[in-house]
């Protein structure tokens, strides 16, 4: 019988965070824009425009 679920995992720092899925029988952590790791921000700006990881706190660091 094929499975029917997804087995992931998701782990969400203070400081960065990071998803893995089971691919196959193995772990594989997803990455995103080539990283595995990504840092745990948010930034909104003052346009109202809504940043997560990276950008956010790039940005954060930039208007504050």
């Amino acid at each position: 019988m094929q499975r029917m679920t997804i087995d992931f995992g998701i782990d969400l720092g203070t400081t960065n965070s990071a998803i893995s899925v089971m691919e196959g029988g193995a772990v594989e952590v997803v990455k995103v824009g080539g990283k595995e790791v990504l840092p745990s921000a948010n930034y909104i700006d003052k346009k109202g425009t809504r940043h997560v990881g990276e950008a956010a706190r790039n940005n954060w660091a930039v208007e504050s």
